[in-house]
């Protein structure tokens, strides 16, 4: 998330006095999921602002005023952009995964000002919270933060310096300060380094139970864990530090974390009044590309993969027969798909193949409905012109059965089948499978070769049942059609699949002549492009593949396609309003719990598909 932040402070005196210089503590101290995108620091009088680091590499801002008045007034406005943070992703050192623990000397001489208790911060909490014996270091740590935060109840007191521990387990009250101080005492007190944090909490939820101090200038302590560096852990909250905690100063005392430091020259009292404000704003990204960019970021750091497919159907604009109302499959549906499909490959996925499959059989229904499938491997397949070119005659098919023979290099066994519903039509069925690392190929002995009386395609026709048991019952199909050969592949994985392809690209001498039919390979890799076009009853019906890609240019792209379609829905949800190619219509994306999209303007006046790159 991205927060802006203001931080507007006021001292007015009863007379003008001359300044001294003024430290601000007031700068997140960034690590990779803290990114501060603009950082200003505006004062009403004119000043010398120098930014430095100070003894615990804390950003300051030393401010030089070189003129009296009665008033001094300072504005830090921040942009702060918030990756998630998971406080509990650490792994301790195998000497600190219990309580008490013992630093390493180089450890212990560096750490020895974060162990050190003042004679004011001494405090008897054996009463609250102890350790007997050895206790895992997260669960103690855990403890502790919960126990605080149970028996020390919040009060708001926006100044004056912390409570002594002891007055503050005393009272069983106090701010965030007074309750960090005392986190901290009973953490050196059982040798630990600790120090203390001032900040900001972001927190711009309304229904936390039991919430303190949110959205507001906080304070909470880190403990030094070897292995896992310095913990924030928020007493006040009972919560380990997450990526809602904005640091700003760490030091030893309370006094080093002090948001402004600073007072003006000379003995004499002057009645003062302060004030101060404190704004901070979640930025609501506008534009929803960059939303969608934040959403993905966040998601890649919490390692979670959200994909996202769907469903877009489509109908002609003047949609008849049954095919476009109660029934899946009818005599145009096909032809509508096809022309979708090609336009697809041409458009957006150039080197794809077009797939015709067999589809899901649903109860009550003689045969499976059919699907075609775009598919493209990440090295394309060749692209060839687009002419109207005739299937090969007798001498062009025997040349191109011949050819595939030697480069398979198997024996020739091509057989011809019977149609008995089309006699004069040519089927020509090679047996085929591949096996140990090479094609082979068997002799069917049947004594008549005819196709089953089934509807579809030759290749999903053949008597297998005739076939003994021992035999392939695999086979390569060519069927003649008037303008097109179709062309059935036995099912095959990827590897074999793709490289009979590319085989008969190479032997046949007009490719774009070939209807391709088969089994989608069910080990597909998922760097294939997979979109499938499928019979639905009244529509057809376009499957996205999930993608975790969340941009309208990948997910959605506009082709001048099939003209008097319109998009009927999208993951269920109601697109269309009026047949008209000149009305613009909203889509709503409510499908995911992101704002991926919110609104999205689509023009009919070409028609639209959704598909993916």
């Amino acid at each position: 998330m991205r927060v802006q932040i203001e931080n507007w402070i006021r001292y007015t005196y009863e007379k003008p006095v001359s300044f001294s210089p003024h430290q601000i503590r007031l700068y997140p101290r960034t690590d990779p999921t803290i990114v501060t995108h603009r950082l200003q620091t505006l004062t009403n009088l004119p000043s010398d602002v120098q930014y430095r680091r100070d003894l615990y590499d804390n950003l300051i801002a030393n401010c030089f005023f070189t003129e009296p008045a009665n008033t001094l007034e300072l504005r830090i406005q921040l942009e702060v952009e918030l990756w998630p943070r998971n406080p509990f992703h650490f792994v301790l050192a195998p000497y600190a995964v219990e309580l008490p623990l013992q630093y390493t000397l180089p450890e212990a001489r560096v750490l020895a000002p974060y162990r050190e208790i003042l004679p004011t911060d001494e405090v008897d909490s054996d009463e609250i919270w102890r350790i007997d014996g050895k206790r895992s270091t997260v669960d103690a740590l855990v403890d502790l933060a919960q126990t605080l935060h149970s028996e020390i109840s919040y009060e708001v007191r926006e100044d004056g310096e912390a409570r002594p521990p002891s007055r503050t387990l005393e009272l069983r009250s106090g701010a965030c300060r007074d309750t960090a101080l005392l986190a901290a005492s009973i953490l050196r007190k059982m040798g630990l380094a600790v120090r203390l944090v001032g900040g900001f909490l972001c927190e711009f939820q309304i229904d936390v139970r039991d919430r303190r101090a949110d959205s507001a200038l906080h304070a909470w302590i880190e403990v030094f864990l070897p292995g896992a560096g310095w913990v924030g852990i928020d007493p006040t909250n009972g919560t380990f530090c997450d990526h809602r905690f904005i640091p700003t100063a760490a030091g030893v005392l309370m006094s080093d974390i002090a948001s402004v430091e600073g007072s003006y020259f000379g003995n004499e009292k002057v009645p003062a009044d302060f004030q101060a404000k404190l704004e901070l704003e979640l930025v609501v990204e506008k534009d929803l590309d960059r939303l969608a960019d934040n959403v993905e970021k966040t998601l890649a750091t919490e390692n979670v993969i959200l994909t996202m497919g769907g469903e877009p159907t489509f109908v002609p604009e003047r949609p008849e027969g049954a095919e476009w109302n109660v029934a899946a499959v009818g005599p145009t549906k096909i032809g509508y798909a096809y022309q979708f499909a090609n336009a697809l490959v041409e458009s957006v996925l150039p080197g794809a193949i077009i797939l015709y499959t067999p589809g899901k059989l649903y109860p009550g229904e003689v045969d499976p409905r059919w699907a075609l499938n775009v598919l493209r491997s990440p090295e394309p397949f060749p692209v060839f012109t687009k002419q109207e070119i005739k299937p090969p005659d007798e001498k062009g098919l025997k040349q191109l059965r011949d050819v595939l023979v030697e480069e398979l290099q198997i024996e020739d066994r091509w057989m011809r089948a019977a149609d008995l519903d089309e006699p004069k039509k040519q089927v020509w069925v090679l047996p085929l499978d591949f096996a140990e690392g090479k094609w082979k190929s068997e002799r069917w002995n049947l004594r008549k070769f005819e196709l089953t009386a089934a509807s579809g395609p030759a290749g999903l026709r053949l008597p297998l049942h005739l076939l003994p048991d021992n035999l392939t019952k695999r086979a390569m199909v060519i069927e003649v059609q008037s303008t097109h050969l179709d062309w059935f592949l036995p099912p095959l994985l990827t590897a074999e699949f793709e490289s009979l392809i590319r085989m008969i690209y190479r032997a046949t001498e007009h490719p774009n002549v070939i209807h391709w039919q088969s089994y989608v390979p069910f080990d597909l890799p998922l760097d294939w492009s997979k979109i499938s076009f499928t019979a639905d009853p009244g529509v057809l019906e376009v499957n996205l593949p999930p993608d975790h890609r969340h941009r309208p240019n990948n997910l959605i792209r506009l082709l001048p396609v099939c003209p008097d379609w319109h998009v009927v829905s999208q993951l269920g949800h109601t697109l269309l309003r009026k047949k008209s190619r000149e009305q613009n219509i909203r889509v709503r994306q409510i499908h995911l719990p992101y704002p991926l999209f919110s609104e999205l303007r689509l023009n009919l006046k070409t028609a639209a598909s959704l598909i993916i790159e």
